[in-house]
């Protein structure tokens, strides 16, 4: 069975059609009917449901697709396997949009040419949301804000940098109590693993600003706070100086508040010479 097969009924399932399965793999739609229609014969039974606008999958395909995902995902890895310096084939990467938006872009560059053999699938998400696809083992490896509770065994967590935490708002103010009393609040979600740090703060000093929004998109909170709909307190991330040049910032401080950022994988990851080039490039020197 030619796995390539298997990837075309995969793409068609998530994709929802033939057309973007055929998009995807730089292929004519009809190369993709023809591919399922072999996987059919082989496997004796319908794969997809042609009777409607779409090409749906049917209860057997649905049924195979965990298999025949796992089958594509070692057959693209057996690359890798017969190269001695385990810098060829996926490395299946997870990381926050903070980081996907500010030093990934210099540390993907930076992986192309130590392993120009390599491919990054790269999967954005919340820390939360990473850390589970790790333990699930859909990803090798996740950047994530550090969690707040050991990790088990089976997995290892290295530390790449901390971000400070600051009030952010459009106009300097005399201090950082005064702009949170005075001012409209964007909270950084205090459900999230680097909103939580915020709300011990705010609570501990009893402070009760007016939230009138509840995001967990660092970027989207500091494009609110420059177009003057409030301020609010958020790790100030690689790029935000540049994404944003005319934001006032004001770390907080006594203590100082720090969001840790931590590289997740398995304490033998399946690629260990590609998780050490990505660690490389994202540890803040």
């Amino acid at each position: 069975m030619d796995s390539r097969f298997l990837q075309s009924l995969i793409l068609v399932v998530e994709q929802g059609s033939i057309a973007g399965a055929a998009r995807a793999q730089n292929l004519t739609p009809a190369a993709i009917s023809q591919r399922i229609q072999a996987l059919e014969q082989e496997l004796n039974c319908q794969l997809l449901d042609r009777s409607s606008l779409k090409a749906l999958p049917t209860p057997q395909a649905v049924s195979l697709l965990p298999r025949a995902k796992h089958i594509v995902q070692q057959s693209e890895a057996l690359r890798g396997d017969i190269d001695q310096d385990g810098l060829t084939g996926p490395i299946r990467i997870g990381a926050i949009d903070s980081v996907l938006s500010s030093l990934f872009p210099k540390a993907l560059t930076q992986i192309n040419q130590i392993a120009p053999k390599a491919r990054c699938q790269i999967t954005p998400g919340t820390s939360a949301s990473l850390y589970e696809a790790v333990q699930q083992q859909k990803v090798d490896i996740a950047i994530t804000v550090a969690p707040a509770f050991p990790l088990p065994k089976a997995l290892s967590q290295t530390l790449l940098f901390e971000e400070r935490y600051a009030l952010i708002c459009q106009e300097n103010s005399e201090s950082i109590e005064k702009a949170l009393k005075e001012n409209p609040y964007i909270r950084y979600d205090q459900n999230s693993w680097g909103g939580h740090k915020v709300a011990q703060w705010l609570k501990e000093r009893r402070l009760q600003p007016n939230v009138i929004a509840d995001l967990d998109a660092l970027h989207t909170i500091a494009q609110m706070v420059s177009e003057g709909a409030g301020v609010s307190v958020i790790p100030l991330w690689a790029g935000i100086a540049q994404q944003f040049p005319h934001l006032e910032t004001t770390p907080l401080t006594n203590p100082e508040l720090t969001r840790p950022i931590v590289a997740i994988h398995p304490h033998y990851p399946e690629r260990p010479a590609l998780v050490e080039i990505l660690l490389s490039s994202l540890t803040v020197k």
